[in-house]
């Protein structure tokens, strides 16, 4: 998975390009930008990947 974010100085606007399996936005509710930092965040849906790893595998066989 690979998310990359691009400040742009002119116009002061964030832009969100990642894998197309992920979903992922900016909250752009939490931006800051001022003169000593910039920050935001970012949300993903990862359930998908949850649903993965929660499935339990039973073969029946419990005594090893």
């Amino acid at each position: 998975m690979i998310i990359r974010v691009e400040y742009d100085k002119t116009d002061a606007t964030l832009t969100l390009t990642k894998d197309d399996d992920i979903v992922a936005v900016i909250n752009n509710t939490s931006i800051v930008d001022n003169s000593d930092s910039l920050s935001f965040e970012i949300a993903l849906d990862v359930s998908q990947y949850q649903e993965q790893y929660n499935e339990v595998i039973v073969d029946g066989n419990n005594n090893e």
